[in-house]
C-alpha cells in the first residue's frame, strides 16, 4: 500500500478557462486527492480524486486569524497564495487520512505525480520540485510533507503574519518557509522535472500530456507549468492535451516546403528554426504519405499531402520524379491559398533570426519568381557525362533545347519569392522536365534548378535576390564571403554580396540532423528566440520581460529595443543592460489597434538579434 498524498489548492475568484485542461490531468493519480477550496461553483464533471469544497474569503480570513491569534485581513485574493505553507493546518480536518499534505497550483499539466515522489517518500519530510541552479528551493507548485502536526505548525515559528499582510504576493513558502526547511530537516528537492531549460533557466510553452504522463521536449516530466498564461495556447487532441507558444501570425506570405517520409527527420531542422523566429505560418507538404507531425506540430504548420507516381531512381536510389516535384507544388499551392506571397524553402535550411524580413523584397516581383543568387555564373557536376570529368547540366540542357545561357549568376533555388502570376514560370519547367527527361546523359543533374535556370536565360529574366544564405557552416563570418567560392569558378562578377549579418535570412546545406547541434553551439548561442521574451502592451507601456535568465547566451550586452510600424521604427530604448534587468519598458506610450514588430538588437554591431510581433 503505498502513502496517500492530499494536494490542497485555494481558488478564490472565478476558475480559468485552463482549469478544464489541468482537471484532465488530475485523473487516475495513484495515491493522491485534490482539494480545492473555492468561492465559486463548480460545474465541471470532477474526477473521483478531485473534491471541491465551497469557502468565502472572510471565512479563510476567520480560520487563518483563529490559527495565529491574529486578525488577518488578505489584501486580495491572491494572497491566497501566500497561506501555501499553513495547508496542512489550515484544512487539517480534511486531510486525517493521508501521509503526506501539501500544496499545489492549477496552472499546470499533472504528469504522474507518484512514480516521482515515491522513491522520497518515507525518507524525506518535505519533498518539492525544483531547480538546481535557478529555482533551488521550494516549487509552490508542487511541494508536499509529512502530515506531521509539528511539520503542519512550523509556518507559525516564521514571519507569516507580516507577510500575509502585505499587499502584493510574496510567495513565502518559496522564501522564507523553504529557506528555513530546507536548513533544519530532511528535505529532497526533484530537479530537472519541470519545463525549464537547465542552461538557461527558460520557461518551455511546449509540452504534451497523453496518457497520464507529460513530456517535454520528449522527455517525461513531473509537471508542466504554464507560468506565462497569456503565451499559453492549449488544446485536446484526442486524448492528448498539447500546450504551446502562443504566437501572432501574419498571412502576407506563407512558407512552404515538402518532404518524403525518409525526408522527416531532416525536415525537424527547417520546423525548428521556423518556430524559434517566424510570425509566418508554413505550409508543409507530404509527398504519398501523412505524417505523424501533423498531430504534434502547432497551427503554425499546415499539412498537405500529394500523391505522385513514382519515377526512375538516380545512382543514389532517389526518385527523380520527387526531386524535380517543386514546381508542381509551386503551381498548387498559389491556388491553395490565393492572394498572398509564398517563400519556398529547402529541407536543408535553418532560418535565421532576421528571416522574416524578406518581404522587403516584395515589391520586387514581377510575373516570375525571384531566386537566391548562387555564387557562380556556372556550377560543374563530376561524373555525370560518360567520357567527361566535369560537366555542367544547365548547359546540357541549354543544348537540348536552343537555349543560350547568359543571365547571370546562376540561381539556387533552395530560396524564392514567388505568388500566382509565377504559375506559368512553374508549369514550364514541368513541361521541360516532361519532354527532356533522360533524353542525354547529365540532363537536369541538379534537377529543378537547371529548369528554372533554363528558363530564367530563355526569358532574360534578370531579376534575382541578392545573396541571402551562407552554406555548410553553423555560424557567421562576413569574411568568408571574401574568399566564397564553389570548386574552381570565381565568384560572379554580377553577385549582390551581403553587406552586413542582417542582410542573410538562412543557412543552408545540411543533410543531417546533427546540424542543429552544431547550430546550437555557435550561431543560437548569439541570438534570441521569440519566446526568449513576453512581449506585451498594457496600460499604455510597452513591455519586454525575459522568460530566461539568458544562460548560455553569447552576445553584446549592451542593445537596444524598436518598435516598428509598417517597417519604420516609431520607438526606440537605447543603451539597455540586457544580462542586468529582467524586464524593459517604454511609458506613456500610445498606440493604435494594429501590428507592431519589436526588435533587439546590439548597440555596438547592429546586429539584430531577436525579432517578434505583437498585436495591439
Amino acid at each position: 500500500m503505498g502513502n496517500k498524498i492530499g494536494l490542497v489548492q485555494v481558488w478564490l475568484g472565478e476558475l480559468p478557462d485552463y482549469f478544464k485542461y489541468h482537471l484532465k490531468t488530475c485523473e487516475n493519480q495513484s495515491y493522491i486527492d485534490f482539494f480545492i477550496f473555492t468561492d465559486h461553483n463548480v460545474d465541471f464533471e470532477l474526477p473521483f480524486n478531485v473534491k471541491i469544497f465551497n469557502i468565502t474569503k472572510t471565512e479563510i480570513e476567520e480560520k487563518v486569524s483563529t490559527l495565529v491569534s491574529y486578525p488577518v485581513i488578505l489584501a486580495n485574493n491572491k494572497k491566497a497564495c501566500d497561506l501555501k505553507a499553513s495547508y496542512g493546518d489550515l484544512f487539517k480536518e480534511y486531510l486525517t487520512e493521508y501521509d503526506y499534505v501539501g500544496c499545489y497550483d492549477i496552472d499546470t499539466l499533472m504528469g504522474d505525480l507518484y512514480n516521482w515522489v515515491s522513491p522520497y517518500l518515507g525518507e524525506y519530510d518535505f519533498i518539492s520540485t525544483a531547480d538546481p541552479t535557478f529555482h533551488n528551493r521550494f516549487s509552490g507548485t508542487f511541494l508536499i510533507w509529512k502530515n506531521k502536526q509539528d511539520l503542519n505548525t512550523i509556518y507559525k515559528k516564521l514571519n507569516f503574519i507580516d507577510v500575509i499582510n502585505l499587499p502584493e504576493v510574496y510567495c513565502f513558502e518559496e522564501r522564507e518557509f523553504s529557506n528555513f526547511i530546507i536548513d533544519a530537516y530532511p528535505t529532497k528537492l526533484i530537479y530537472n522535472s519541470q519545463n525549464l531549460e537547465e542552461e538557461s533557466g527558460k520557461i518551455i510553452y511546449e509540452a504534451t500530456w497523453t496518457g497520464g504522463k507529460t513530456y517535454c521536449k520528449s522527455k517525461e516530466i513531473m509537471l508542466h507549468h504554464f507560468y506565462n498564461k497569456p503565451q499559453t495556447k492549449l488544446s485536446f487532441r484526442g486524448n492528448s492535451i498539447i500546450s504551446e507558444y502562443k504566437k501572432t501570425y501574419l498571412e502576407d506570405f506563407y512558407w512552404v516546403t515538402y518532404l518524403t517520409k525518409s525526408y522527416e527527420t531532416l525536415t525537424q531542422v527547417l520546423i525548428n528554426s521556423i518556430e524559434k523566429f517566424s510570425n509566418r505560418k508554413c505550409i508543409l507538404y507530404t509527398i504519398n504519405y501523412n505524417s505523424d507531425l501533423a498531430f504534434k506540430l502547432s497551427d503554425q504548420f499546415i499539412f498537405r499531402r500529394l500523391d505522385i507516381e513514382p519515377g526512375d531512381l538516380d545512382n543514389k536510389g532517389r526518385d527523380i520524379n520527387v526531386l524535380n516535384l517543386k514546381p508542381i507544388i509551386h503551381a498548387d499551392v498559389v491556388d491553395f491559398i490565393s492572394n498572398t506571397k509564398f517563400i519556398h524553402v529547402d529541407t536543408d535550411i535553418h532560418l535565421m533570426v532576421n528571416a522574416d524580413s524578406v518581404i522587403k523584397y516584395f515589391n520586387q516581383l514581377e510575373d516570375f519568381p525571384l531566386i537566391n543568387s548562387h555564387t557562380h555564373d556556372r556550377i560543374a557536376v563530376k561524373g555525370i557525362v560518360p567520357g567527361e570529368e566535369w560537366s555542367s547540366p544547365l548547359n546540357i540542357l541549354a543544348d537540348a533545347t536552343g537555349d543560350s545561357v547568359h543571365v547571370f549568376p546562376r540561381r539556387k533555388c533552395n530560396f524564392s519569392i514567388f505568388d500566382k502570376k509565377s504559375k506559368w514560370f512553374f508549369q514550364d519547367q514541368v513541361n521541360l522536365f516532361n519532354t527532356y527527361k533522360g533524353t542525354r546523359p547529365g540532363i537536369f543533374a541538379i534537377f529543378d534548378e537547371d529548369a528554372a535556370n533554363l528558363l530564367i536565360n530563355r526569358h532574360n529574366l534578370q531579376k534575382c535576390l541578392p545573396l541571402i544564405d551562407i552554406e555548410e557552416i553553423s555560424y557567421v563570418d562576413m569574411d568568408i564571403f571574401h574568399n566564397y567560392k564553389y570548386g574552381a569558378h570565381p565568384v560572379s562578377d554580377n553577385l549582390i554580396l551581403p553587406q552586413h549579418e542582417n542582410d542573410l535570412l538562412i543557412f543552408h546545406g545540411f543533410k543531417n540532423p546533427e546540424f542543429e547541434n552544431q547550430l546550437k553551439e555557435n550561431y543560437l548561442r548569439t541570438v534570441l528566440f521569440q519566446d526568449d521574451f513576453i512581449i506585451e502592451y498594457k496600460n499604455n507601456t510597452f513591455w519586454w520581460t525575459k522568460n530566461s535568465f539568458l544562460g548560455g547566451k553569447n552576445f553584446q550586452p549592451i542593445v537596444r529595443f524598436e518598435i516598428l510600424s509598417n517597417n519604420q521604427i516609431i520607438y526606440t530604448l537605447n543603451n539597455q543592460e540586457i544580462f542586468k534587468y529582467w524586464g524593459f519598458f517604454i511609458n506613456s506610450l500610445s498606440l493604435n489597434s494594429g501590428y507592431y514588430e519589436t526588435r533587439i538588437i546590439e548597440e555596438s554591431t547592429n546586429k539584430i538579434i531577436y525579432k517578434n510581433i505583437i498585436k495591439v
